[in-house]
């Protein structure tokens, strides 16, 4: 029962941190109904409950620091991952390595530790200060001619707040409040946008950040393992000290004996074992993404496209259907067979395709030698350039 009480926790905690980083509140899969679920209409209710009891004045200030926290660009994120790292891999080395060597675990464990942790930190960095590819007038001919517009998700258009021409692909980021070369997304964890120039560093992160946290948790396996071996607990009888009734060794009762001694590196070990999944998780879900050379925004765009093609389709389908006949008969076999043919989806529709998809290597060989910085890259000549456009404006 204990041990399904843990399974449970870190199930649970793994799926809502799923939720919350792969699941969107207009999507339909099973991560989108629990990220709805958590962070949408959970959200509400805490809302409702707090004006209930606190009034209007405590929504406001707990609306405004929410906003801060993830609408606005600070640091906070940032200190919280260095303590998050730092600290956790403090706890490691107070509890963990100490039983390093030991009848598992070789004495080398210790320093490729050291080096992972400082690989990580290494990722970090380098995914914070890089430049995720803003798009500025001095820089726009870098950009412009990158990649086509679609016609589909992309079109020509200037934003509005930036007042220069958007290339396709980009988005301007209100939280950084530029536009970005093929945008994915805004991290948090890094305070910095995810774009064609970063996009290479950011996998670096998600990855060496799995690693660790995989062989944290496989190392805490074995050094769990060791520590139960070197005391023989298997062999030994335990006495409850409220009854001073003597029992021998059972599963449960050695989890809960190593649970209360060595609780820290137990812990640990649960929760790399946890993260390394989600991140590692998050890694193939970004690998795949960018094996069909789309980003988190295009695939955004592509759900919203594809909703209102549903929709259409569904209010064509629902017109075109044969009503009764006067006399109140019901339908003929033909009236029938042309309901159920109109029902079903257009193929025509349906079938669009993504115009930047050019085969499995290539789109990865994109993100790690971006276009617009390989030297065969279009280069218009900057007399051709026109940053500022007289026709109707679009939204950014």
């Amino acid at each position: 029962m204990f041990l399904l009480g843990i399974s449970l926790y870190f199930g649970v905690g793994a799926v809502v941190l799923a939720a919350l980083f792969c699941g969107h509140p207009s999507g339909t899969g099973p991560l989108d109904v629990v990220h709805r679920l958590l962070f949408v209409h959970a959200k509400n209710l805490i809302k409702s409950s707090i004006l209930l009891v606190c009034g209007q004045r405590m929504v406001n200030k707990l609306e405004n620091f929410w906003f801060y926290l993830c609408f606005t660009n600070h640091p906070l994120l940032q200190f919280f991952y260095l303590i998050l790292v730092i600290g956790g891999f403090f706890v490691y080395w107070t509890y963990g390595f100490i039983h390093i060597p030991g009848p598992y675990v070789d004495a080398y464990h210790e320093y490729i530790g050291y080096f992972l942790v400082t690989l990580c930190l290494y990722s970090f960095m380098l995914a914070v200060f890089a430049d995720p590819g803003v798009i500025t007038r001095e820089n726009i001919a870098e950009h412009k001619h990158t990649y086509p517009y679609d016609n589909v998700i992309f079109s020509e258009s200037v934003c509005e707040t930036c007042d220069i021409l958007k290339p396709a692909r980009s988005k301007h980021c209100r939280l950084c409040d530029h536009c970005v070369a093929k945008f994915d997304h805004h991290c948090v964890w890094i305070n910095r946008c995810i774009g064609e120039n970063n996009y290479r560093h950011f996998m670096f992160f998600l990855i060496t950040h799995a690693v660790l946290c995989i062989y944290g948790g496989f190392l805490g396996i074995y050094i769990v393992v060791g520590i139960v071996e070197q005391t023989r607990l298997f062999e030994a009888s335990f006495m409850d000290k409220k009854t001073n009734q003597v029992t021998p060794a059972t599963p449960t009762v050695i989890v809960q004996y190593m649970i209360y001694h060595y609780g820290p590196i137990i812990f640990m070990t649960f929760l790399c074992l946890v993260m390394g999944a989600v991140l590692f998780l998050f890694f193939v879900h970004h690998l795949y993404i960018a094996a069909q050379n789309t980003t988190t925004n295009e695939r955004y765009k592509w759900s919203e496209l594809y909703d209102s093609l549903r929709t259409k389709q569904a209010a064509t389908d629902t017109d075109s259907v044969v009503p009764k006949s006067s006399a109140g008969s019901t339908q003929s076999a033909t009236q029938r067979n042309e309901a159920a043919r109109l029902a079903k989806p257009r193929q025509k529709e349906n079938n669009i395709t993504n115009l930047y998809d050019r085969g499995l290597w290539a789109n990865w060989m994109e993100v790690l030698l971006p276009l617009s910085q390989r030297s065969d890259a279009p280069r218009p000549e900057r007399s051709s350039e026109r940053t500022k456009h007289s026709r109707k404006r679009k939204p950014a």
